[in-house]
């Protein structure tokens, strides 16, 4: 084995990385069915109470209010709906982060109300309400100024879409119970880990969910056909069709998300260690 051979093998490029992701994917589907069939199972039924809900919390909000307060209202009404959902996908990526950088397997099921989960739940809402953020200011701005209310965004949610992926790295972290002082000591020690990587970051998560989004296409495209214009979407009202489709497709995208997250968190966890060294 040449020199570049042994790198390539204890470093694996953006591709390999991607490729590795879907090989640990089935290894987990393999090796934990309950943990994929219970969280589909839940997914779903998350999935259509809440498109009932948020259709109603859409109708409330926007009688009689701008469409800044009215969106604002819509949002803090969504975060319990959301934050049920996130610890759907949160208990879903942790196995997974804990099977790639543990090789610890564990087929018990979906596990909502774990502090683990909790709190791999609460970070993934951090940074939707981050986003959820950007897209008030620009849509505040917007009411003033529609090209200052675009720029903004554009530049906001750059540079957020760049602070989010550099961040992604505690989320691994998080899943292995990793200690740390605060949640600002997390963000910052991920933002260390990731430091010249986030290129292979965005670049491995992209290719590892192309095929993923490829077959959504496929499959939406599909049962457009069969389902006429029952499967057709408005802006507040998904139907019962899409809620099964995204919630089959969301715990496997958590589930895949997570591997990439952690082949990625291996490889700079361990560079910087020998450069520390």
């Amino acid at each position: 084995m040449t020199a570049q051979d042994e790198a390539r093998a204890e470093f694996p490029g953006v591709f390999d990385t991607a490729g590795m992701s879907w090989v640990i994917l089935g290894e987990a589907v393999e090796a934990m069915p309950s943990l994929f069939a219970s969280g589909i199972i839940v997914n779903v039924l998350v999935n259509l109470v809440a498109s009932r809900l948020l259709g109603s919390i859409a109708a409330a909000t926007t009688l009689g209010t701008s469409s800044v307060l009215g969106r604002l209202v819509y949002d803090v009404c969504n975060v319990p709906v959301e934050f049920c959902s996130f610890a759907v996908l949160a208990a879903m990526a942790i196995p997974i982060h804990r099977l790639v950088l543990r090789d610890e397997k564990s087929d018990d099921g979906v596990s909502l109300f774990s502090r683990r989960t909790l709190h791999f739940a609460l970070w993934l809402m951090f940074f939707h309400v981050c986003s959820l953020a950007v897209s008030i200011v620009g849509l505040a701005v917007e009411s003033f100024a529609l090209l200052l209310g675009v720029t903004t965004v554009f530049m906001l949610a750059g540079s957020m879409f760049v602070a989010a992926t550099r961040c992604s790295l505690l989320f691994p972290a998080v899943a292995l119970d990793l200690p740390s002082a605060s949640m600002r000591d997390q963000l910052m020690q991920a933002w260390s880990q990731s430091r010249g990587w986030f290129w292979r970051l965005f670049g491995s998560s992209l290719l590892a969910f192309l095929p993923l989004v490829i077959g959504t296409g496929v499959l939406v495209l599909v049962l457009n056909l069969m389902f006429g214009a029952a499967f057709a979407l408005s802006k507040h009202n998904v139907h019962w069709q899409m809620d099964v489709v995204s919630g089959l497709l969301q715990p496997i995208g958590a589930a895949l998300g997570a591997a990439v997250l952690s082949w990625n968190y291996r490889f700079a966890t361990t560079r910087q260690a020998r450069a520390a060294s």
